[in-house]
């Protein structure tokens, strides 16, 4: 049954993307609200950025400076999530910015205070929406360079679920939530977060490039690569590096779906 629950989080990681991509604020306003000048939110958001990165690592080093600096890392992906919804119903970016850092130190203050795999993953699956948005609404992700990007992030996957991970990670009787290791867990199995953020550029690609209707096919296809590829593996071995499985997927569906002009 756990495999089962992580391939639902899958499956609504997928949407939640499309919904927050169709409510995120268009390419034009975009570029109109994020001007290439100092303003008063970017102030604002500068002298918070630089608190916290002073208050995390000025006291800290080895291990737990690692895992601080992913815990900052997603803290970052988190805010940016935030203030670009915020985007849509604050006309004025000071207030969505304070909106964000505000929710922002709100989920980690939770988090650090009652740490559960329920929030990572929610923190995981939210981080994932925001940077990758920006980059496909202002054009900067082309197709060919997210097909490149996916190749050869699969390969640097094998490597490292086949020759890095098994000597760096131990399996442990009581798991923890931690940043150390970014994947969203349901019970004794798991999924990386560039994983999700994978599946988050592949739909957004395809909404963008097709339509919503073939992104929405696309969703079901990979939480369909995932439940087989389960099938096939015990729960306690699930130790694979899905990107092999969900790049053939994106392809395929991108390039029947283009071909065909599905909407």
């Amino acid at each position: 049954m756990d495999f089962i629950y992580l391939a639902m989080l899958f499956l609504g990681a997928g949407i939640a993307g499309l919904v927050y991509y169709r409510y995120a604020p268009t390419a034009v306003d975009l570029r109109e609200r994020l001007p290439n000048r100092v303003t008063p939110a970017g102030i604002v958001l500068a002298v918070a950025i630089g608190s916290a990165a002073w208050f995390l690592f000025s006291s800290v080093s080895g291990v737990v400076l690692v895992g601080r600096i992913f815990l900052f890392i997603f803290s970052l992906l988190f805010f940016e999530s935030i203030f670009l919804l915020a985007m849509r119903w604050i006309s004025r970016n000071t207030f969505a910015t304070v909106v964000a850092i505000l929710s922002t130190l709100g989920m980690f203050w939770w988090y650090q205070a009652k740490p559960s795999f329920v929030l990572l993953n929610f923190i995981i699956i939210i981080s994932t929406l925001g940077a990758v948005t920006l980059l496909t609404r202002l054009g900067y992700l082309r197709t060919k360079i997210l097909f490149a990007i996916s190749i050869l992030w699969t390969i640097y996957d094998i490597l490292l679920v086949r020759f890095i991970l098994p000597d760096v990670t131990r399996e442990t009787a009581t798991p923890h939530p931690t940043f150390l290791y970014p994947a969203v867990t349901t019970g004794r199995v798991s999924l990386g977060s560039g994983d999700f953020m994978f599946l988050s550029l592949f739909t957004l690609v395809i909404a963008r490039d097709v339509g919503p209707r073939a992104a929405l096919v696309h969703v079901v296809a990979q939480v369909t690569g995932l439940l087989v590829t389960g099938l096939l593996l015990p729960e306690r071995g699930f130790t694979v590096p899905f990107l092999v499985v969900m790049t053939p997927i994106f392809i395929v569906c991108y390039v029947l779906m283009r071909n065909s002009g599905k909407k």
